[in-house]
């Protein structure tokens, strides 16, 4: 049976068979006790749950997520298919034609030698990677994968061969070596 009450806490109860299906408080809030199916949902204020489900999510405005979470996530992105990576889009532009992408990738033959990689890159054909801060590595002390290289030429670039030493390796063969001391020793 339907019926519809005004509760104590002054909330108008939408009831069927003595479940409340939607409760509109005095304050214009809206609780559903299920699923909200719809081409659009707009609101002014805050949706709040625990999870929102659906194929896409668009946030026409600023995005805030906040939460106490510790160690955990506050943020997953997540590709359901195999190997094909995770991405962020950016764009400054009203018409969203120049952009930026942070790539995740996973499979071996994307990651340049590597189990996994991030690929910063844009539509537009220099992009400057601005770091107001430092950028450090561990090292991977092999010339055959260097620790500072190129794409599809990970056996040329610069590595740390030891403690405080530096080495230049071209095509996964030393090149210069400069020790702690700043002795250079060429091949």
């Amino acid at each position: 049976a339907h019926h519809y009450s005004l509760n104590i806490n002054q909330a108008f109860d939408f009831i069927n068979n003595n479940a409340t299906l939607l409760s509109l408080s005095s304050a214009g809030n809206a609780t559903f006790a299920g699923t909200i199916g719809s081409g659009a949902i707009t609101s002014t204020g805050q949706i709040t749950g625990t999870e929102l489900e659906g194929t896409s999510l668009d946030i026409n405005g600023l995005a805030d997520i906040t939460s106490a979470a510790g160690a955990a996530h506050l943020l997953t992105l997540h590709n359901t298919t195999n190997g094909s990576g995770a991405s962020i889009n950016f764009s400054d532009q009203t018409n969203g034609s120049q952009n930026g992408t942070i790539d995740f990738q996973h499979s071996d033959g994307s990651s340049q030698g590597g189990g996994a990689t991030f690929i910063l890159s844009s539509t537009e054909a220099d992009m400057v990677l601005n770091v107001g801060g430092r950028i450090v590595t561990t090292a991977h002390s092999s010339n055959a994968e260097v620790d500072y290289g190129f794409v599809d030429d990970i056996d040329t670039g610069i590595m740390r061969s030891g403690a405080n030493a530096l080495r230049l390796v071209t095509g996964g063969t030393a090149a210069l070596d400069i020790t702690s001391s700043q002795n250079a020793t060429f091949a």
